[in-house]
């Protein structure tokens, strides 16, 4: 498979090679509300510009698309963890009765937001 890969990316450079090299024809193109005047040479350009695009798009989507994968399953597996992990029963575990790193309450802290 990666040799059919590879002789397809050497046909490739073949082909954008002769239509740079040979294309010094002028093309008009027809936009709405405007004509633009550029040659063969240019509009390969501006369509490789466009694939490179495409493809950068379609990389960031299969990314994110495997974070996402990757991030749902550690929630499962976690949750799984969690839930096969027999409860604690003792008191220090509710939030309210948690002590922070000056051994006080979080009720008893005087708030520094005043």
């Amino acid at each position: 498979m990666a040799v059919l890969g590879i002789i397809v990316v050497i046909l490739a450079a073949v082909v954008a090679v002769v239509l740079v090299r040979q294309g010094s024809d002028l093309v008009t193109l027809g936009l709405p509300g405007v004509d633009v005047d550029t040659t063969v040479a240019g509009v390969f350009g501006i369509g490789a510009a466009c694939a490179v695009l495409v493809l950068l798009g379609l990389a960031l989507i299969v990314g994110g698309a495997r974070r996402s994968s990757r991030r749902r399953k550690e929630v499962k597996q976690l949750r799984r963890e969690a839930g096969s992990q027999p409860a604690s029963s003792s008191r220090s575990s509710r939030p309210d009765d948690r002590t922070g790193r000056d051994g006080t309450r979080a009720d008893q802290r005087q708030s520094t937001w005043e």
